[in-house]
C-alpha cells in the first residue's frame, strides 16, 4: 500500500497510466519506468484470438485496438512485435466479417453485427454501408444525371469553334 503522503513511489510498483505518459517515462536514455503491454496485446489473450479472433468483443476491452496497438510500437519489436503479428491476423479475419455485415445488413440488424466493432472496424463499416447504399440507388436509377468530366466538356466546345460554319446566301445579299 503506497503512503498518500510520500512524494515519492516505492521502487517495483505497478500503476495505470495514459499510454501517452507511459511511452514519455517508458523511452529514451532514461527510462524512470518500465512499460508493459496491457492485457489484451499479450501472448495469453492472443491464444484467445488465434482460436477466433471475430467472438472478442474490441468494443467493450479495447474500442481502440489498432491506434493502441500503433502507439505501442515505439516500443520495439521485442515488446510489441509478436502483439503486431497478432494484430495484423485479427484485422485481417475480421476485416471479412466487417465487410459483410457492411455490404449484407439491413438496417434492422445493424446493431447485432456490429457489437463487438473496434472504432475502426465501426469506421470502415459505416464505409461500406454507404458505398453499398450509393450501389442501390445508382442501379436503381435515383442517380443525378450523369454529366461529362470537365475536360471533355472543353474539348467538345473547343470542337464546336473549330467546325466551318457554312453561311447562307441569303446573309451575303447586298
Amino acid at each position: 500500500m503506497m503512503d498518500p503522503i510520500s512524494l515519492d513511489i516505492p521502487a517495483g510498483t505497478r500503476l495505470e497510466l495514459p499510454i501517452w505518459l507511459a511511452l514519455a517515462l517508458g523511452s529514451g536514455r532514461r527510462q524512470v519506468l518500465t512499460v508493459d503491454l496491457p492485457f489484451i496485446y499479450r501472448d495469453s489473450f492472443s491464444e484467445v484470438f488465434d482460436a477466433d479472433p471475430s467472438v472478442v468483443d474490441l468494443r467493450r476491452k479495447a474500442p481502440l485496438f489498432y491506434l493502441l496497438l500503433f502507439s505501442l510500437m515505439s516500443l520495439g519489436p521485442s515488446k510489441a512485435g509478436t502483439a503486431a503479428a497478432t494484430a495484423a491476423r485479427v484485422f485481417q479475419t475480421r476485416l471479412k466479417s466487417v465487410m459483410d455485415a457492411a455490404l449484407n445488413a439491413s438496417r434492422h440488424d445493424t446493431l447485432s453485427s456490429t457489437a463487438r466493432f473496434e472504432n475502426l472496424e465501426m469506421a470502415l463499416f459505416r464505409v461500406g454501408q454507404t458505398d453499398r447504399q450509393r450501389l442501390e440507388r445508382w442501379n436503381a436509377r435515383y442517380h443525378c444525371k450523369i454529366e461529362p468530366n470537365a475536360f471533355l466538356k472543353s474539348l467538345h466546345r473547343s470542337s464546336q469553334n473549330k467546325r466551318p460554319r457554312i453561311l447562307n446566301d441569303s446573309t451575303n445579299q447586298v
